[in-house]
């Protein structure tokens, strides 16, 4: 049986699993049309190298689907069994993630290497993915790049997290779709992470780092005051939310401080009580063809997760 990856999970049992650069749903077939990487993707090594893959899902407000892969914003139009490049990435392999505002619009932040610091872009699109604009920039010598925009239901917030180096690191938020941006903490290694998890009197993050001890971290929503949850094994890159239930892989991203050749992967139902729910030892290959990590689905039409 050949192997694939569960990418998005529908009303709790119609899944999505990627297969190169084939996407495949019950009877349903579709490819993500891109001849160079969609080659390079059948083949291990080269798809590891080349970071040939499609590595996010998200389902448009109109029923529509785009697909994130390497160098590109693919669109599944409606009656079409093709993802199509609807956006070329400029800069970088592709973001880390893409936001859905309530209004519709989507947006991504940029990430590449950017050891120069020039300004880094946030898009967005404000046609369902069919055209992208730059709608906020942050400064040349601002910011290394943008590991994510994360959609807050609680306050209606977007919040962008940024690293990696000193001063580098940001956590801040926009109310009115990048009109504005608010700081709410910037600095260094306490500050670097991929992932936010929004409760209503809290969020919690987990740190991204090489350079430092990793942990999770809670921040109170009316003081601000930060308080450590728990230490975990590696940077924490990968990792999702539904409902309470919040999840995150650490990373085999070795270091001085990183050594553990394990990914495992932490589970919590409150965001305050985190349990270790299963680990899984790197691979021989050495981190060029990719860190050690689990990787999560989208969820789409599911309220809560059962049985854990």
């Amino acid at each position: 049986m050949k192997k694939g990856k569960v990418i998005s999970v529908y009303n709790k049992y119609n899944l999505l699993v990627s297969r190169g650069y084939t996407l495949l749903e019950t009877n349903q077939k579709y490819k993500v049309v891109d001849t160079k990487f969609a080659l390079l993707s059948h083949f291990v090594f080269f798809r590891r190298f080349f970071r040939a893959e499609i590595t996010g899902l998200y389902s448009l407000p109109n029923s529509e689907r785009i697909a994130v892969a390497k160098k590109g914003v693919f669109l599944l139009r409606k009656g079409s069994d093709k993802y199509e490049k609807v956006f070329s990435i400029p800069r970088g392999s592709k973001p880390l993630n893409i936001c859905i505002a309530p209004s519709g619009n989507l947006y991504f932040g940029e990430y590449f290497q950017n050891m120069e610091k020039q300004a880094v872009n946030i898009y967005c699109s404000d046609d369902k993915a069919k055209t992208w604009y730059v709608v906020y920039t942050f400064p040349e010598g601002n910011i290394n790049h943008i590991h994510g925009l994360f959609f807050d239901k609680y306050t209606n917030r977007i919040w962008v997290a940024t690293g990696d180096r000193e001063n580098e690191c940001i956590i801040g938020y926009t109310e009115d779709e990048f009109k504005t941006f608010v700081e709410v903490f910037r600095g260094g290694q306490e500050y670097r992470t991929c992932q936010l998890f929004f409760y209503k009197d809290f969020i919690v993050f987990g740190t991204d780092t090489q350079y430092e001890q990793n942990v999770i971290k809670k921040v109170d929503r009316q003081s601000l005051e930060i308080t450590e949850l728990l230490k975990v094994q590696g940077s924490v890159i990968k990792g999702g939310q539904v409902g309470d239930v919040a999840f995150i892989s650490t990373t085999v991203e070795p270091s001085n401080v990183n050594t553990d050749k394990w990914a495992h992967l932490w589970i919590t139902k409150d965001g305050l009580h985190w349990e270790e729910r299963y680990k899984a030892k790197k691979d021989w290959l050495p981190s060029i063809f990719q860190f050690g990590t689990f990787e999560f689905p989208q969820y789409y039409g599911i309220d809560k997760l059962e049985r854990l």
